[in-house]
């Protein structure tokens, strides 16, 4: 009886340290394509010469290191977890399952955003800039001139 509160009890530290993980991933991924989209702030440093490359905030250091830290801290808390489960002969299958479907979804939310971001600025000028080419004329074309 005893093996098996113990077991319960480890299977909630590890559910808790997964979801700590994927919480922190999910702000690392957030962070990134904030840095190079630039939306969750309002004052940014741009760095890029033609074009804007990066948005840099002094905000996105905190986010940063608290997605850094707290995944590699609930990953070392995982992995402690494990190695008690792989002796009394538990296995982890359907949690690695829910972990793959989690990062899974969380990196198509990220692909999203990191191509929404910019669509949302076009459809908000109602202008798509075009690159120089090679003549170096740069020029917006209007939406409305594009087919439906």
């Amino acid at each position: 009886m005893a093996s098996e509160t113990t077991q319960n009890t480890g299977l909630k530290h590890y559910s808790l340290s997964t979801a700590a993980f994927l919480v922190s991933l999910g702000l690392l991924l957030l962070t990134v394509v904030d840095i190079r989209r630039g939306f969750l702030f309002s004052n940014y440093f741009e760095v890029g010469a033609h074009s804007r490359l990066l948005n840099l905030d002094p905000g996105h250091l905190p986010l940063l290191l608290v997605g850094s830290l707290g995944a590699w801290l609930s990953y070392r808390a995982m992995k402690r977890l494990e190695g008690n489960f792989k002796q009394d002969g538990l296995g982890l299958k359907p949690m690695a399952r829910v972990v793959v479907m989690f990062i899974g979804t969380f990196l198509i939310i990220d692909l999203f955003t990191y191509r929404g971001v910019p669509t949302s600025g076009i459809l908000a000028t109602g202008e798509m800039g075009l690159s120089p080419g090679t003549m170096d004329l740069g020029w917006a074309m209007p939406i409305y001139s594009f087919p439906s």
